[in-house]
């Protein structure tokens, strides 16, 4: 699925954690928010184009929401 298609089921976005909380770190993470369920990175990125290629990475196998 592309990041447009994904789209048409919610929000798709790319943001950057500048808040190191429970020592997680910070940095950019990816996440895809369709109201009821949301998916996102698990990991921080130290740049927005890594974030983008995981981002693009999970959408080749995602279906959308299932609820």
């Amino acid at each position: 699925m592309t990041i447009e298609e994904a789209a048409k089921h919610g929000d798709v976005g790319i943001w950057y954690n500048g808040y190191d909380r429970d020592d997680f770190g910070t940095g950019w993470f990816w996440e895809v928010n369709c109201g009821y369920q949301s998916w996102g990175s698990h990991d921080y990125y130290d740049d927005p184009m890594k974030a983008l290629e995981s981002l693009k990475t999970f959408l080749e196998t995602w279906t959308g929401p299932t609820k």
